[in-house]
């Protein structure tokens, strides 16, 4: 896909709030590289994708992958031999416990791509319960990690009680309290010493490890406590030996797990990504479009996904008899919007993204989408933005064909509006030829006209309220549009002589042009309200048929219920007419 357009059309925005969406690096990393793609089978499977999370989101709203981390370098230096710090431990060991959740959330699952998922998710519970034996609640190897670890340990709890207690008792006697600064224990360079006056360095045989920045003290060990500091020191050494077996041990264990590790750390990413595709559609209330057979987009109630606030929905629709939309309309009245719209939707379709629109939309597969939106003025290249355009426009010639979507923004603006216009009107033919469907916005009355003359090419239009002299942002197809530039003037208070004096300076072919415009505006609206009456009409004849159909089987309820009754009493007394004398004795 035409990398440029990606960007005008914002559909790398979208894909930064999908990247948002995910819960960790791996899946964040697959989002941020989603690209529209031209294969159907891989479309209809992305779509697949988002289909089946959502729906299984809707019924498990707690699934997902909570706690996993991005432990694919930690895989990789374990395959490669290398020792693994307890941080790295830990991350596999929250991603095997996340995914031993996932495994059992999707155990029983019936939709078919969820299903395969589940099946590459492998929680390893032998290697997860090697970590959890291994690795107590504060994040450090425990005690239980090896047979030998919680022995090591209490001899360096022992060696230290040793060394403190007889530490204490030399800054406390009459021989060494003396000549310190202080009755206190510290460390220097990992061994324990007293402060010792400079002066007094005589009275306290032992070894000097640091002094003050003055110089008035030094920091000594006691040779009385050299030997049961070099045990201690002895004792931790072989902690530290015996921790790092431990860990050289449960890196080879991940080293043989390094690939279902692999596999099982893609299928937690895919399924992340497939949950943030699926909360995306549920954000924007999209649906699935249908994928088109042929060249033809309809769009019904779509909106742009960028917007905020209430969105005035536009319904579009093309390829159906016409392979070319002009759409015209006052400036700020939502030509670009709609433009956007088609672009980012057909987009969004092509990724595996449900799409902000109505059920009924149909969005075909196109080889590419190009787009020339925006004014591509560059002072530094000396491009006016006429010539920014046509760059732009240069390229796509070059490359659009058939299964490609073509939008063009202001199409032909910048220059001289004769010459603009026929130009317009030629790429649009060329367009038409070369077999792609394409949509350009524009102020050319000769467009216009164009496209109500040309067979493959149709007029649309965004709506103006003069009233309160904003736009509807409705798209209506069918029907040209106009920039209201003297109707807005006027309700803006410009003399009613200068409107006047404007638009007479029509030639009479606009004047007439722009006449004709108002009239079929006003037979469509016409038709529009005719229909309308006929469909309340109509729904009121089947309301009062339906109403009518009631009363009649009511009736014959009654009816029935009465001859019912009746039979039954007759058949009570036919036994006493046949038996006169029972009569008699009553």
């Amino acid at each position: 896909m035409d990398a440029k357009s990606l960007a005008l059309l914002e559909f790398t925005v979208l894909r930064q709030r999908l990247a948002a969406a995910t819960g960790f690096a791996v899946s964040r990393r697959l989002a941020e590289v989603l690209e529209p793609s031209p294969d159907r089978y891989l479309v209809e499977r992305r779509l697949s994708e988002t289909d089946e999370a959502r729906s299984f989101l809707s019924q498990h709203a707690g699934a997902g992958i909570g706690g996993a981390k991005d432990i694919g370098p930690a895989i990789e230096r374990a395959d490669k031999g290398g020792r693994l710090e307890i941080g790295q431990l830990l991350e596999i060991l929250a991603t095997l416990e996340a995914a031993a959740r996932l495994a059992d959330a999707l155990g029983d699952e019936r939709r078919p791509l969820l299903r395969a998922l589940g099946r590459r998710i492998a929680p390893l519970p032998l290697l997860r319960g090697r970590l959890e034996q291994s690795i107590d609640p504060a994040g450090e190897l425990a005690d239980g990690a090896s047979p030998a670890l919680g022995g090591l340990r209490r001899q360096v709890r022992l060696a230290y009680e040793r060394l403190r207690t007889r530490l204490d008792q030399l800054v406390h006697s009459a021989e060494v309290g003396g000549a310190l600064q202080e009755p206190i224990v510290t460390l220097r360079g990992g061994r324990y010493v007293v402060p010792v006056r400079a002066e007094a360095r005589a009275r306290v045989r032992g070894i000097v490890h640091d002094q003050s920045g003055s110089g008035q003290t030094l920091f000594v060990e006691p040779l009385l406590a050299v030997e049961l500091g070099n045990a201690w020191r002895e004792a931790q050494l072989a902690v530290e030996v015996e921790e790092e077996r431990i860990l050289d041990e449960l890196s080879g264990l991940v080293a043989s797990q390094a690939e279902s590790l692999r596999t099982t750390l893609g299928a937690l990413a895919e399924f992340d990504l497939w949950a943030a595709k699926a909360r995306l559609s549920a954000e924007l209330d999209a649906v699935r479009a249908a994928t088109a057979e042929r060249p033809e987009i309809v769009l019904l109630s779509a909106r742009h996904p960028g917007l905020a606030g209430p969105v005035v929905p536009i319904d579009v629709r093309l390829g159906e008899g016409y392979t070319a939309l002009v759409i015209t309309g006052p400036n700020t009245g939502g030509k670009t919007v709609a433009l956007r719209t088609i672009g980012l939707l057909a987009l969004m379709h092509q990724a595996g993204l449900h799409v902000p629109a109505a059920p009924g939309s149909r969005l075909p597969i196109f080889r590419d989408v190009f787009a020339d939106i925006g004014d591509e003025q560059s002072v530094a290249q000396s491009l006016s933005t006429f010539s920014g355009h046509l760059r732009s426009i240069v390229r796509i010639v070059a490359a659009a064909g058939p299964d490609c979507l073509v939008l063009l923004d202001e199409l032909g603006a910048g220059t001289d509006p004769t010459e603009g216009s026929a130009l317009a009107q030629a790429l649009l033919d060329h367009f038409i030829v070369a077999g792609a469907l394409v949509v350009a916005t524009t102020h050319y009355a000769e467009l216009k006209t164009y496209a109500h003359n040309t067979r493959a090419a149709r007029n649309a239009s965004v709506e103006f309220d003069l009233e309160t002299l904003s736009p509807t942002y409705r798209l209506t197809i069918g029907l040209p549009g106009t920039s209201q530039a003297f109707a807005i003037a006027e309700r803006l208070g410009l003399p009613a002589a200068l409107v006047a004096d404007a638009r007479s300076r029509l030639s009479r072919a606009q004047q007439e042009f722009e006449t004709t415009l108002a009239s079929i505006k006003v037979a469509q609206e016409s038709a529009a309200a005719a229909v309308e009456r006929a469909r309340q009409a109509e729904a009121r004849a089947e309301e009062n048929r339906q109403s009518t159909a009631v009363e009649r089987a009511r009736a014959r309820r009654e009816r029935d219920d009465a001859f019912m009754s009746a039979r039954a009493e007759a058949e009570r007394a036919q036994p006493l007419a046949r038996r006169p004398d029972l009569g008699a004795q009553r």
